[in-house]
């Protein structure tokens, strides 16, 4: 625990950042992009813990907190691969034409 002192003179004990809190905010970042990526505003989904919405257009959203590991397989095996993902949220968006996944 660190000492720090105040222009008062008054002596606070002051605790690092836990990593939960880095976390849940790169979280909050990764649906804020995938949110504004379907015209949404992250505020309309303040306290939620996992997004998962169908916009008037038909767009989705689905967040999948527990995945840790993403690929993409295509006619040739692997094609992208990414570990340690905190986040991952995908949108299926232009009536089921386009998959955007978003990663964190």
């Amino acid at each position: 625990m660190e000492h720090h002192e105040i222009l008062t003179g008054i002596e606070m004990d002051i605790e690092p950042y836990p990593d939960e809190m880095f976390e849940i905010a790169a979280q909050r970042e990764a649906e804020n992009k995938a949110l504004e990526s379907l015209g949404i505003e992250y505020g309309d989904f303040e306290g939620e813990d996992d997004v998962d919405y169908q916009a008037p257009n038909g767009d989705y959203i689905k967040s999948y907190p527990l995945i840790n590991r993403v690929e993409v397989i295509g006619k040739n095996g692997r094609e992208f691969v990414q570990y340690d993902c905190s986040n991952v949220q995908v949108s299926e968006q232009d009536e089921g034409r386009t998959l955007k996944v978003f990663l964190s």
